[in-house]
């Protein structure tokens, strides 16, 4: 059992930077972001800074 919730942790991890990745590139190249959110589904939690709405699904 621990070693499924590690496996999701770490992909979680892997996820939430690669995605962010795309997030900061898009942002330096004057792109609009108009949501970052991780997940998929109702949303759970969200959050809006600046014109972009982050969330948690």
């Amino acid at each position: 059992m621990i070693s499924i919730l590690s496996f999701i942790v770490v992909i979680g991890i892997c996820v939430i930077s690669h995605e962010f990745g795309h997030y900061i590139t898009a942002k330096a190249c004057g792109v609009q972001v108009h949501e970052f959110s991780f997940g998929m589904g109702p949303v759970l939690w969200k959050h809006k800074i600046e014109r972009t709405l982050w969330s948690v699904r």
